[in-house]
């Protein structure tokens, strides 16, 4: 995956500083790490092994073992730190799992100090002594630790980016690349789709809600339109139809997690061969014995988004301004690769996020939920509790 995203300038380097990486460094870290994969793993029964097991036979880490270390991992703590050391990257992986941390979260936040001791807005004193230096990943390591046992700056870390950044100060709000409090692991300036659908998602910065993989794909205009309803889907840095796209997918994955299917096997992995919504209707068929078509089931996966919608912005109070992504995306241009000079246009991306509030049936100008809406899906009980902490659009 590493390699295609390369190809397509979708790899975040030093924390957004670009989006492209030097080719020798990412074919030092891939060709290290398969020297130490051991085995591919799936869950039982399932054809598709995602899994990898890892073993550190030699050198400063050997002893180490790690499963999993899929693609976040892998550019979370390769091009992210500007690290081709493939060792750090298992390492780094491996105390994730011993230490209970998101790999996400603590690659994003912790890439963020590193850049801000690289501009000079953070001492070394203030990261307790520490070298964060681009490409030190014995530094990165130790922050690792330093953010799970909330140790030195590990503690300032740990309460998130918001409280960070405001204790912090500096300006470092400007560098911490963040939406809804949580750190943004992949690009999202070079595939609008991509990016769009981590902005808005209701987890934020999430490619496992409504993010499409079909920029990464070489579906033609008539099969994107046949499977998704744009013929744009594959075409990364085109605006149209990408709010429908993301649209369509998060109400996919929403009724995917319903029937326990796993998205790897889906449409996200490969429509021209994985299971879609028609086959989803045959297997709820075949196990439950009653028909249902693709539409229903896409209809009920919309309802989930509706009551997600709702929880957030009574317990987290989002807005629109919540599906905004940061500033930083719309000044800085990508530095390097084929897609040198992108950055998002803020006028197309307000204009996408108005046409996926119409879809949704929510209210452009604040983002939240409408009376009307809500009422046409039958989710009475949503209107209600909505309407109790005044946050329901008439």
């Amino acid at each position: 995956m590493l390699p295609r995203f390369q190809k397509l300038s979708m790899l975040p380097v030093r924390n957004y500083e670009d989006d492209a990486w030097d080719e020798s460094k990412l074919n030092k870290l891939l060709e290290g790490i398969l020297r130490f994969r051991v085995d591919v793993k799936g869950c039982p029964q399932c054809f598709m092994q995602c899994m990898n097991v890892l073993e550190v036979r030699e050198g400063r880490y050997a002893g180490t073992k790690c499963v999993g270390l899929q693609a976040n991992a892998g550019y979370g703590f390769g091009p992210r730190f500007d690290i081709d050391d493939p060792l750090v990257v298992i390492k780094a992986n491996a105390l994730c799992n011993e230490l209970g941390l998101d790999i996400d979260n603590a690659a994003t936040i912790i890439s963020w100090v590193f850049e801000l001791y690289s501009k000079g807005l953070v001492s070394r004193e203030e990261v307790d002594g520490l070298n964060l230096s681009w490409g030190n990943g014995d530094a990165l390591l130790e922050m690792l630790k330093k953010l799970a046992y909330r140790d030195g700056i590990g503690e300032v870390l740990a309460r998130g980016f918001k409280q960070a950044a405001s204790i912090i100060g500096r300006g470092s709000e400007y560098y911490a690349m963040h939406v809804k409090n949580q750190g943004i692991i992949d690009s999202v300036r070079t595939a609008i789709a991509w990016g769009f659908g981590h902005l808005t998602s209701v987890r934020g910065a999430r490619h496992l809600d409504g993010s499409p993989t079909t920029e990464a794909r070489d579906y033609t205009p008539t099969q994107s339109l046949e499977l998704f309803g744009v013929p744009t889907a594959s075409v990364q840095t085109v605006y149209e139809g990408k709010a429908k796209l993301v649209f369509w997918f998060e109400n996919f994955k929403a009724i995917t997690d319903s029937l326990g299917i796993c998205y790897f096997a889906t449409y996200w992995g490969n429509a021209l061969e994985l299971l879609g919504p028609k086959d989803y209707a045959t297997l709820y068929q075949a196990v439950v014995g009653e028909e249902i078509s693709p539409d229903e089931l896409l209809l009920i996966g919309r309802k989930i988004r509706e009551y997600e919608k709702a929880f957030n912005t009574i317990h987290a109070n989002f807005t629109r301004m919540d599906d905004m992504p940061p500033p930083r995306v719309f000044v800085e241009e990508v530095k390097s690769g084929p897609l040198k000079g992108t950055k998002i246009n803020r006028r197309k991306y307000e204009e996408m996020l108005d046409e996926y509030y119409r879809l949704h049936g929510w209210d452009e100008d604040t983002g939240l939920q409408k009376r009307e809406t809500l009422e046409e899906l039958g989710l009475h009980d949503i209107v209600s509790k909505l309407e109790k902490f005044g946050k329901l659009i008439n």
